[in-house]
């Protein structure tokens, strides 16, 4: 399996270093909202690490902050799970989070 992961690292490696910056950024769209400064909480799904993003004007914002430590991850883990799916290839991963968060206002999943 390491074997496996390493080889297809390495080949998705070279395959992204010769794409054009343009390429890309395309490639890794998921959203088109600008996050910087936003709320991150980072997360796994099956080995793959995401991060979910919240605006600070979000109006979860405040009820997230109070929520049991590990309660937002483990409902970022299953909203992951139920829409986007799991064993997907990288590229499957990001149509699919460029779908979920296609109407995100302020709040996205992103691959970390």
């Amino acid at each position: 399996m390491r074997l496996l992961a390493f080889v297809w690292t390495n080949v998705s490696a070279k395959w992204y270093n010769s794409l054009t910056l343009k390429e890309r950024r395309n490639k890794m769209k998921m959203h088109n909202l600008d996050t910087t400064g936003w709320n991150e909480f980072p997360f796994e799904v099956e080995g793959v690490n995401y991060v979910s993003k919240v605006a600070n004007n979000s109006p979860f914002m405040a009820r997230i902050k109070f929520l049991p430590a590990g309660v937002f991850e483990s409902m970022n883990s299953n909203a992951v799970a139920d829409l986007v799916g799991t064993g997907l290839t990288r590229e499957q991963i990001i149509a699919k989070l460029n779908d979920v968060n296609a109407e995100a206002s302020h709040a996205v999943i992103e691959l970390a």
